[in-house]
């Protein structure tokens, strides 16, 4: 018996005293999008990569091999993120071409997140330009910031495929964008594009503090959330909050948290944003008098699963009072009462930073 277990013990002695004290990594290379890119007919004399990371590196994060070996993942490109960028536009100036620019890369950064049985993929990514005015200077007009996703039923042996389209989907917003901001007028420095924006790096995050009540037949629910989020830059995006969910039944009250809870929105306007949740939590009850003697100790706990679809006042790119209201289906399971399935009506009032 104390072979067997020794023999289970050493490779985790092996992997914290002596693989614990190398750095292990594996890498991922792709191409830089699968799809050519027709350049524009614009000149940028200079692309700088201010990245505090590998120059071919686009994403890190940390997985587990052999179960307890840590082991950091990379995704590469073959060359240079500043040498890739700098090739989709033209090689030298023409005669043709009366705006000259400067590229900085202040982020850039690939990743993927598991969705049940398909991946969400995400490209964030800051690029700051400097255009050359009239003294023959580089001058900062603004960022382009991004937050690019999408949905892919790839394999996990062709994941790189799905990091290919995602990166396609970038050029392609960001050679448009470029070419708006060559066509702008002079007297509209950010080109009426939503997501050119003048700040400086790093991104200030927006800070999001909620408050939303539900109204049921039988009991009300009370939901405290928190996020830190990029500022705005697409029409639809995703966000992930913490929450904490108080019940007031008339058998008994929770008190919840959020276990996962992630909310895609979609703006429909300057002014407003239609917000779908999906909410799981993990709670602890507590029963009225009347009721104690009916439950045992496995009906302390409760496990409860929500819907919901809310249209909300939120200004974009500006801070203030955010408001609104909206419907919610909720699916909570006690043990000896079951699974219980009841509507809320939404009221929500919060504030953005």
């Amino acid at each position: 018996m104390y072979k067997k277990l020794a023999l289970l013990l050493i490779p985790l002695f092996i992997s914290n005293f002596i693989l614990g004290q190398s750095k292990y990594y594996d890498s991922l290379v792709i191409e830089f999008g699968k799809s050519k890119i027709n350049s524009i007919n614009l000149f940028v004399d200079t692309v700088i990569d201010v990245r505090n990371t590998k120059p071919s590196c686009l994403g890190v994060w940390e997985k587990k091999k052999y179960v307890f070996v840590p082991v950091d993942n990379f995704l590469q490109i073959q060359k240079p993120l500043a040498t890739e960028i700098k090739g989709m536009f033209l090689i030298s100036p023409n005669t043709s071409t009366n705006s000259k620019y400067r590229l900085q890369i202040d982020e850039f950064d690939v990743f993927a997140n598991e969705k049940f049985f398909s991946k969400n993929f995400t490209c964030n990514a800051s690029v700051s330009v400097y255009s050359l005015k009239e003294d023959n200077k580089y001058y900062y007009s603004g960022t382009l910031m991004y937050e690019t996703t999408s949905k892919s039923r790839v394999k996990k042996k062709n994941i790189g495929l799905g990091y290919e389209d995602i990166i396609d989907k970038w050029k392609i917003n960001f050679m448009l964008d470029i070419d708006k901001i060559r066509a702008c007028k002079a007297n509209d420095s950010l080109c009426a594009i939503p997501n050119y924006k003048r700040f400086s790096f790093p991104i200030k995050k927006n800070l999001y503090t909620n408050l939303e009540s539900f109204i049921g037949q039988k009991s009300w629910l009370m939901d405290g959330e928190i996020i830190f989020s990029r500022p705005e830059t697409e029409k639809k995006f995703y966000r992930h909050a913490y929450c904490i969910r108080y019940r007031n039944d008339e058998k008994y009250e929770s008190f919840e948290t959020s276990v996962y809870n992630t909310q895609q929105n979609i703006r429909i306007s300057n002014k407003m944003v239609l917000i779908l949740k999906k909410k799981l939590f993990f709670g602890l009850n507590r029963w009225v008098e009347s009721e104690y003697a009916k439950h045992g100790l496995e009906d302390i706990f409760l496990v409860d699963f929500s819907l919901s679809q809310s249209i909300t006042f939120n200004q974009l790119s500006k801070k203030g009072v955010i408001a609104g209201f909206g419907i919610m289906g909720n699916v909570n399971y006690i043990y000896s009462e079951g699974a219980l399935f009841q509507p809320y009506l939404i009221v929500q009032l919060g504030i953005k930073l």
